[in-house]
Order: structure tokens, then sequence, then C-alpha cells
């Protein structure tokens, strides 16, 4: 599989990958740098748009009518692509006033928006799962994350990693009763850990594995059928696009220079031809 960089954007903190269709735009941030970025992926070159937020936005979780709605520090937000304005439409109902910073999400088949925070120091204390519907942001009650990542719906489940316990997990969706929370795959004996992902239309699950060098393909079953290899140590999330082109963002964050001199196109976003083994 041939791997290039798509837009050598050198983000500190690459992540919230988004696709939107009737643009063809895909949507990125560089969490750190409060930046949102956008190219089409028919542009050949190596230029792009960038929009500075500023509240530490961590996903892009929709873009219609020249509005994107993401997720940052603060809550749910939307930016104007016309007048670059931002507005804060949801607040995150957090138990403690400051230290915490919205992580991984996802828009939901129901139309909800579900996300993870997490403290900026993650080993100290953990965040939590938050999901807005018909205008309200809950707190999703006896669910606690170090660090959640992942965020992928399947039919049945949600899979919600934590990458500070190097495991990923399955969530039912029944937000009526309670969640239940279930061991999906353990990683905590390698190197890496998980971080986002996707899947595609044959259920082949995608997760791009942070310190890993790669993105790990599993069936719903997690049996690992094959690995994508990228030439940086850091990939953050990844997003399938017409079912053959993987962007994969990434990331510089905690890399030493000696890191940073050997794996120079960390923070940038790679697009990987699949060709047809995303039909398997």
């Amino acid at each position: 599989m041939i791997n290039k960089v798509f837009a050598p954007t050198s983000c500190i903190l690459g992540e919230g990958i988004y696709f939107d269709e009737s643009s063809r735009h895909i949507y990125w941030v560089d969490i750190i740098n409060s930046i949102i970025y956008r190219k089409n992926v028919d542009l050949l070159n190596d230029s792009y748009d960038f929009f500075s937020i500023g509240s530490m936005p961590s996903a892009v979780l929709s873009v219609e009518d020249e509005i994107i709605t993401f997720v940052d520090r603060f809550g749910i937000g939307h930016f104007d692509l016309n007048t670059h304005v931002t507005e804060l439409l949801y607040d995150t109902p957090y138990t403690e006033s400051s230290g915490f910073r919205a992580n991984d999400a996802v828009k939901l088949q129901d139309g909800s928006m579900l996300y993870g925070t997490m403290y900026f120091k993650p080993g100290d204390k953990s965040g939590n799962l938050y999901r807005l519907e018909s205008g309200k942001v809950n707190e999703i009650e006896d669910l606690s994350f170090s660090i959640p990542n992942t965020f992928i719906e399947l039919e049945e489940n949600i899979l919600i990693s934590d990458s500070l316990e190097q495991r990923v997990y399955s969530l039912n969706k029944d937000f009526k009763n309670k969640i239940v929370k279930t061991l999906w795959k353990d990683f905590s004996d390698e190197n890496y850990t998980p971080d986002g992902g996707c899947v595609d239309r044959n259920g082949n699950i995608y997760i791009s594995m942070w310190d890993g060098f790669c993105v790990r393909v599993f069936d719903k079953d997690a049996k690992l059928k094959y690995k994508i290899e990228l030439p940086v140590p850091r990939p953050t999330n990844c997003i399938l696009v017409d079912e053959r082109w993987l962007y994969v963002t990434s990331a510089r964050e905690g890399m030493s220079e000696e890191s940073l001199n050997l794996y120079p196109s960390s923070g940038n976003v790679f697009v990987v031809d699949l060709g047809a083994v995303s039909d398997q």
C-alpha cells in the first residue's frame, strides 16, 4: 500500500479528522495550536486552509451549510466559514471548573453527539463521557476514561479506547438505560496504544496506533486482519474516503529532537491508497 503526504501541516497534535462528502473536504484539527484545517481531497498540491479557533478544538463533528460543528475545551461550538465567527452552543457540564478539555468525539447515527473529556494531566484524574441530545448535554453516569479516543459507532455498539490504559472498550447504545462498558481489545503489553479510528462498509475497523507507526485493521471480533505502516511513530486518527483512500492525522507532541529529526514528517496528514484491500 502506497502512502504519501496529503497536507504538510506539522501539527503538534493533529486529530479529529472528518470528511464532508458534499464538498469533498477533509477537516482536521491541531488541538494544541487551536486550529481547524481544511483541504479538498481532489486537490493535488500542498495548499490547504486553516482557521484559528482559540479554544483547543479536538474533533470536527459535522459540516453543514458552511458551518463547522466541533467540540472543544468548553463544549460544542460552531465556526462559520463565511464570517469566521466562532460561537459556543453548549457548555460541557464539568463537575470541576478547570483542568479538563474535550478529546475525541463522534456524531451518532441517531443525530446525537458523543464525546469524551480528559484532564490535562491524565494520570491524575479521569475524564467523562457526554452526549448532546435534544439541545442538552448530559454526562453518561458511572463511566470514566483517562484519555478517551477511537469513538467508532458500529451496528450494535460503540468502540471507545482509553489510551492511557492501552485498551479498547465496547459500549452498548442503550442510552435510555445503563451503558455497559466491556473490554474489546487489550494492548497493555504493547509499546503502542490505540488512538482514533474509523470503520468501512464491510465492518473492518481501522485504529491508529500512537507510538506504533501504523494503523491496525481488525474485524468486529477484534481479530487483527493486517496493518498499514506509516513513516511516523504517532498516527492519531483516520477516515476513509470512497472506501479506498485512508487519510491519517499524526502528532509531534512529546517527541524528542532526535525523534523529530528521524521522522520529520510527524504532524502531517497522510493518504494511503488501500486499493482493493478495503473490499476484503
